[in-house]
């Protein structure tokens, strides 16, 4: 080899060794940065002798980095739903199983006991009546409480979105800088670094798969399919008066309704405060969270004020659709007698609503959950319907009979007014066959001061069940035979007023008369409140009763009624009773008193609160583990650096000497010339 090959060669070597230097101390520098991906310097042989740097390679690992990107959005997923659970915890004021309303339940429990004990003490009704209110005010703090944290959702989905259009922007720039740099030879590395740190943040908001193209540009889309960046970035638009996400370019109206959400912040947010009704109906805990508990306490302000003594719902939210759908009848058989309502497919909710309360001792709504609900005040009642078609439609079977509630509701236990035999007649087959009863003897019924109806004993064989049918024929009546096997008739609607009115059926049956009517037990006195505890707001319907107008009687609060001191027993039963429940918005619970059905709905959240608390530290676990293992492969490794570091030294310091003695020799040489 000839001096200046050996000068060519060491020249080159020097040059190598200082970008492997650069390489490395760059790769020093950044070993702290979470986004730094490790370069490696590749070399090459030149042809006539030498060496050069072939390439400076960043290290990745894509199927490494797209399992992070997953789990990055699974962990922000979760958290995002933990976090909102957490602030819905603190609103409901959960400890243990023991929430602020279940405490008001109880307490109101408590205070109808020491009622009961000391009717004439205005410091026990006092308590009832504070009791009371506390429910009442307790039920719209939590209403607005929702509308606070529903609000923040909607803030923080705003802000997200205009996180996600930054971000789309941003890639698509460090795309197109990739692309131009690649063409010219120059280093994209470190624009590669921070389109990395990008698409990590893009993956909090929703899980992205990346595809890269011959050309350095990365095609990024959602787990579900949107195109997000390609040849250009996407814009998504968010309306928070509709609660409506749509993209650009894209056909949907709603992509979260649509199901095109993947998994993510975005996803969890959105899913939370949703109000359609394919999410209230669904049982997972991260779908319309805040609409389902808004539902759930709308049902509970009704239950309060419910006097019916039977009830059965749908399965399915209705109340939303413009037409039914389907033709068929709804029959509702109260007491002895078939009710029905003709069903049309054009006919809307309220319309079927209209048809259902035309019937006398039926009423109709729509409860908390948008499903329609068909109440009695009758002993029990049967609902068939008659098509398949129709019975799918509003999620009702072909036959459901529903049993009269024992105890009955509170509300019923408050206002109802009866009258009750001595006599016991359990299963008497023949009425008629009993002394001072015979066939065509009548007694008459007027509920609410309305007309009386007259009840007529049939010829024999005339049983104790044909007597009830008849009576629970009547609209606002309800008749059943009590403890004693006593015939018991009561209604809620007040100034019940029962009279013979041929022969004296009635008194052989064990009635008590005073001035020709039968004596009514729980009637209002003289500065007594006649109806309701609870009730509903001016210029509201029962039926429409929610936790936003509901409030114990105004007669009662402004002091110009007072409690019905003879209700006190019934209430106190009725609250003690495990006979309520609910069913609707991914939620059921049946068996329960007032007070467990309040903790039932609560304990339902913090049994959601703590999966997804459980979900959130799972997820953030594989996210670490993924990321310590991306960066022990792609990240920087100081001993390995400073190893390739010392090599560098030795290399270079051997090159040095290589030219040293080169230049000896030329000087040598030339003076030998000289």
């Amino acid at each position: 080899m000839s001096l200046l090959s050996a000068l060519n060669v060491a020249v080159t070597s020097v040059n190598t060794i200082n970008s492997a230097v650069r390489t490395v101390s760059d790769n020093i520098a950044n070993a702290n940065n979470k986004y730094y991906n490790a370069r490696q310097t590749k070399y090459q042989n030149l042809q006539h002798g030498g060496v050069a740097v072939a390439d400076i390679e960043r290290l990745v690992n894509n199927g490494l980095f797209q399992d992070l990107t997953t789990a990055i959005a699974g962990s922000n997923g979760y958290g995002t739903q933990n976090d909102i659970y957490e602030r819905m915890s603190s609103l409901l004021g959960i400890s243990a199983t023991q929430t602020p309303l279940s405490d008001e339940m109880e307490d109101l429990n408590a205070a109808w006991k020491a009622y009961e004990a000391s009717p004439e003490s205005a410091a026990a009704q006092a308590q009832v009546l504070s009791a009371a209110k506390n429910i009442t005010v307790e039920m719209a703090r939590l209403s607005d409480g929702l509308d606070q944290i529903e609000q923040e959702i909607k803030t923080d989905t705003t802000r997200t979105v205009s996180d996600l259009n930054d971000l789309l922007s941003d890639i698509d720039r460090l795309n197109n800088d990739i692309v131009s740099d690649k063409s010219k030879g120059r280093p994209t590395s470190a624009n590669e670094n921070l389109r990395d740190q990008k698409l990590e943040e893009l993956s909090e908001i929703m899980d992205i798969k990346t595809f890269e193209a011959s050309d350095g540009h990365l095609v990024v889309m959602s787990s579900t399919g949107l195109s997000l960046v390609d040849l250009n970035a996407a814009t998504f638009n968010y309306d928070t008066s509709t609660g409506a996400l749509t993209k650009s370019g894209h056909s949907s109206t709603d992509l979260i309704t649509g199901g095109l959400l993947p998994q993510g912040k975005l996803k969890s947010l959105t899913d939370f405060i949703r109000t359609d009704t394919a999410a209230e109906a669904n049982t997972d805990g991260g779908f319309a969270v805040v609409q389902k508990m808004r539902n759930q306490l709308d049902e509970v302000a009704f239950m309060l004020m419910d006097d019916s003594t039977a009830r059965t719902s749908g399965s399915v939210a209705i109340e939303d659709n413009a037409t039914v759908g389907a033709a068929g009848t709804i029959t509702v058989t109260v007491g002895g007698t078939p009710r029905v309502a003709n069903i049309l497919a054009a006919d809307t909710p309220a319309t079927v609503l209209a048809k259902l309360n035309a019937l006398d001792n039926v009423s109709a709504r729509f409860d908390g959950h948008g499903q329609l609900q068909i109440l009695t005040e009758g002993e029990g009642m049967t609902v068939a319907v008659s098509t398949g078609a129709l019975q799918t439609a509003i999620g009702f079977g072909a036959s459901t009979t529903v049993a009269a509630d024992n105890p009955p509701t509170l509300s019923y236990a408050y206002n109802q007014e009866n009258s009750t035999g001595s006599l016991d007649i359990t299963g008497n087959a023949d009425l008629t066959s009993l002394a001072g009863i015979a066939a065509a003897d009548q007694f008459s019924v007027s509920v609410g001061g309305g007309a009386a109806v007259t009840v007529t004993i049939g010829a024999s064989p005339y049983s104790t069940q044909d007597l009830l049918d008849d009576l629970n024929d009547i609209d606002g009546v309800r008749a059943r035979l009590n403890s004693s096997g006593g015939l018991e008739i009561s209604t809620t609607r007040g100034s019940l007023d029962i009279q013979q009115t041929n022969n004296t059926p009635l008194s052989a049956l064990g009635f008590t008369f005073v001035g020709g009517s039968a004596e009514v037990t729980n009637r209002g006195e003289t500065g007594e409140q006649n109806l309701d505890l609870f009730e509903v707001k001016t210029g509201s319907a029962l039926s429409d009763a929610t936790r936003l107008n509901f409030r114990v009687n105004d007669t009662l609060t402004n002091g110009t009624a007072s409690l019905k001191k003879s209700s006190a027993t019934g209430v106190v039963q009725s609250m003690n009773g495990n006979n309520r429940g609910i069913n609707g918005s991914g939620f059921s619970t049946s068996g329960t008193s007032y007070t467990g059905l309040v903790s039932d709905i609560f304990v339902d959240v913090t049994t959601r609160a703590e999966r997804f608390g459980n979900l959130y530290s799972d997820s953030m676990t594989l996210h670490n583990n993924l990321d310590e293992q991306l960066r022990q492969e792609v990240g920087v490794d100081i001993d390995s650096e400073m190893a390739a570091l010392t090599v560098l030294q030795n290399s270079y310091a051997a090159t040095a000497r290589v030219i040293q003695t080169v230049d000896e020799m030329f000087s040598t040489l030339e003076q030998a010339i000289r």
